[in-house]
């Protein structure tokens, strides 16, 4: 960074040092910073990109082994942005993925610094801030393990533009390539290991958590030093030491690969993983402090798949979401999850059958089902006729609704049993659809009447985080 830049949210080492002395369990996350450089630079960075690629040629150089970059995240993790910082996401991730397919594309250095940096993406005209935009580019980076090559430092500009600083042994173009292919090699022979894990949800996780604790040693020289390297993806397959962020990241990294939407949770201090369980609801796993130094084969497994009451148990706060990422982050279950059998118990439920409508008066639909044995309330989606735009989704104590369709000719409706108490919830499949056609449909209609364009479509209230419009 430049002489004299001192990032936003910085620690220093003396803090950090005291920190660990102050904790039982590890931890070790880094929290991002960021510095600003001059558009001139930013202008230098952009023409050497632009020469590197026009010069590359693509068949003297290593090429990447072929994949979906996506499988390794999660979806849970866009679920809390709003629109402007969904697309900043989308911006961000399409940048790295240039990065991880070829490699045309080195670091390029900051005049003045050793850092070397990413391209750099814009965000002015998404009308976020550069304190939200780079609070979403930390986001970013550590719930997207597979760019292993990001550090949590970030550079930008006056005119609004963000990139990525790089660790130094991914800035080589052709050294990444051998690197990602090596690495993802790897790891999927992890991924595909935990998957024999066992066919249900708990039982792969398990196997996962299991797997990373007997690979992986918490490396405390990382810790001491605050090593950056230990912050990745690489540290936990690689080096097969790491911190906390890097257990994380390889935890996400396989179970979403395994089909469970799986984030990387964040405080001040730590990082951790949040889980999107078969009964809908969110259950915390920390593989770092599941591990067990003395004894590879047999983790403690104390905080796998843990509600809140469990998870900030004599932690000291180290489990509390950082107020950087407080609206990304899902409100996990207070209760732990139930174990593999329970689960199976609670989830084993029929699908709702014999959907079927009872009578129709008033403007009104009643539909009714046969009652699910076990089930204490039923889900129900009501769709436009076509199936193709959800109306209506809400939550029923009995087998049958009545339904006001209006001067709607044509509804579909389906339902899910739900069983259990409290926030341990299990639920079927979806019932197949009733497709329903009102007295609406073939009743003499009025002509249409031609409406014209809605104009002057205008900002009336601006807010820091909202726009209201007329």
């Amino acid at each position: 960074m430049p002489e004299g830049y001192v990032p936003a949210g910085y620690i220093s080492v003396e803090d950090v040092e005291a920190l660990f002395a102050a904790l039982s369990l590890p931890v070790g996350y880094l929290d991002g910073n960021s510095g600003e450089i001059t558009n001139e630079d930013e202008a230098e960075i952009s023409k050497e990109i632009v020469e590197m690629e026009s010069a590359f040629v693509a068949a003297d150089a290593p090429q990447v082994t072929a994949r979906d970059w996506s499988i390794y995240t999660s979806q849970l993790a866009k679920e809390g942005l709003m629109f402007e910082e969904s697309a900043l996401y989308e911006r961000l991730d399409e940048l790295c993925r240039r990065y991880m397919d070829s490699a045309a594309l080195d670091g390029v250095a900051i005049q003045g610094t050793s850092s070397k940096v990413s391209d750099m993406v814009d965000f002015g005209d998404l009308n976020l801030t550069k304190e939200q935009a780079s609070n979403l580019a930390f986001w970013f980076k550590y719930n997207n393990p597979q760019y292993y090559f990001i550090t949590s430092s970030i550079v930008t500009t006056s005119s609004q533009r963000l990139g990525f600083v790089m660790y130094d042994f991914a800035v080589d173009g052709e050294e990444r390539v051998r690197i990602t292919n090596e690495m993802f090699g790897k790891l999927d022979g992890w991924i595909e290991a935990a998957g024999k894990g066992g066919d249900t949800t708990w039982q792969k996780e398990f196997s996962a958590n299991n797997l990373l604790c007997k690979n992986i040693f918490y490396n405390d020289e990382y810790a001491a030093n605050y090593d950056l390297m230990g912050q990745t993806l690489y540290s936990a397959v690689m080096l097969e030491g790491t911190v906390c962020a890097g257990y994380a990241g390889a935890f996400s990294a396989i179970m979403n690969a395994l089909g469970t939407e799986t984030m990387v949770a964040l405080s001040p201090t730590h990082a951790w993983n949040v889980v999107r369980y078969d009964d809908g609801n969110y259950y915390a796993v920390d593989v770092t402090w599941n591990d067990n130094k003395n004894d590879d084969n047999n983790p403690n497994n104390q905080y796998f798949n843990v509600g809140e009451t469990t998870l900030k148990m004599g932690d000291g706060g180290v489990h509390t979401y950082s107020a950087r990422y407080m609206t990304w982050s899902p409100e996990i279950s207070r209760d732990d999850c139930p174990n593999g059998d329970q689960v199976s118990s609670i989830t084993q439920l029929d699908m709702p059958k014999n959907l079927r409508v009872t009578s129709e008066e008033d403007g009104k639909i009643h539909v009714a089902w046969d009652p699910v044995e076990g089930a204490i309330g039923y889900d129900i989606e009501i769709f436009s006729g076509d199936k193709t735009k959800i109306l209506v989704s809400q939550q029923l104590e009995t087998s049958s609704v009545s339904l006001t369709y209006g001067s709607r000719d044509s509804m579909a409706v389906r339902v899910r049993a739900k069983a259990g108490s409290g926030e341990a919830d299990g639920v079927s499949e979806w019932s197949e659809f009733l497709s329903i056609e009102t007295e609406v449909k073939g009743a003499s209609r009025p002509e249409a009447i031609t409406l014209g364009a809605p104009e002057n479509v205008r900002v009336v209230k601006e807010e820091p985080r909202s726009l209201s419009f007329a």
